[in-house]
């Protein structure tokens, strides 16, 4: 599964409008006006000006491309980086991204992943540089009936160097909490996010391994 180097919000608005776009593309490339880029999003000049310049640093952002095996104590996780662009050239209006042939399909693979159910004015509402790829994981456990994603899973997907020994850490309670309230938000096929606990191997306590995938009419539903 691939997802997007956590960078900053810019960085995710600017990838989602290239996503967005995928469609436009000719011999491997995609010329979008800086406009089309960044309108979308807000109406802050500066906001989008930051989302402009974002866009023309997609090519210094890697592409994660992570997998999973196992569950619970016995997960194991496999990540590597890889690029996304040939190259990014900016002009006074417009930028072309070149893309690397052989990432095009997955590329489509991943943009009818992510607006299957949404156009991407419903993401909006996004606030944190985490939400994207939590959302993405979301729904790929979703579409492969796991229903469940890792502490660790989402660690690797928000940068951490060792995804095992940061279980309580603050920052990682805090991005979580970010972006669970952000999906939670979304005007369609919001999804919620249930603590799932297990036992940990030391100390032989229960402890958050991860949560429970779920959207939210089918829990009103189950109710």
């Amino acid at each position: 599964m691939l997802y997007l180097e956590s960078k900053t919000l810019g960085h995710n608005r600017a990838f989602l409008s290239v996503l967005w776009h995928l469609g436009d593309v000719v011999d491997n490339k995609l010329v979008l006006t800086k406009a089309s880029i960044a309108n979308v999003w807000t109406i802050s000049k500066s906001a989008r000006r930051n989302i402009s310049i974002a866009a023309g640093d997609l090519g210094n952002v890697k592409l994660l491309s992570v997998d999973s095996d196992g569950d619970g104590e016995k997960e194991r996780i496999k990540s590597k980086a890889v690029s996304l662009f040939r190259s990014v050239e900016v002009g006074k209006y417009c930028i072309t991204f070149e893309f690397i042939p052989d990432r095009l399909q997955a590329l489509g693979a991943l943009r009818e992943l992510l607006f299957q159910y949404i156009p991407i004015h419903a993401l909006r509402g996004i606030s944190s540089k985490h939400t994207l790829n939590s959302y993405l994981a979301c729904l790929y456990m979703l579409r492969t009936s796991r229903s469940y994603v890792s502490n660790m899973y989402l660690r690797t997907l928000m940068g951490y160097v060792d995804v095992e020994k940061v279980d309580n850490h603050a920052l990682f309670r805090s991005a979580i909490k970010s972006a669970r309230e952000d999906m939670f938000a979304l005007p369609v096929k919001p999804i919620e996010l249930l603590a799932r606990d297990g036992r940990c191997a030391v100390t032989h306590r229960w402890k958050a391994v991860g949560f429970r995938v779920r959207f939210v009419e089918k829990l009103r539903k189950l109710a």
